[in-house]
């Protein structure tokens, strides 16, 4: 019985590693882009950065 647990895990997070693989490809293609615009954007927020953060995180998702 654990070892037929062990085995569909397996297959699970095999199926699983293609798109994993294509989302961290996308979100290193979406991090390369913003570059210095989006650091730039981060620290035009200073002291405002927080309230921004905390608001943003109300919003369900």
């Amino acid at each position: 019985m654990l070892f037929d647990v062990i085995i569909d895990t397996v297959k699970d997070s095999v199926r699983l590693l293609p798109f994993l693989f294509l989302t961290y490809l996308l979100i290193e293609l979406l991090e390369h882009r913003a570059g210095a615009a989006g650091r730039r954007r981060l620290g035009a927020a200073r002291r405002s950065g927080p309230f921004w953060g905390a608001l943003f995180g109300l919003l369900p998702q």
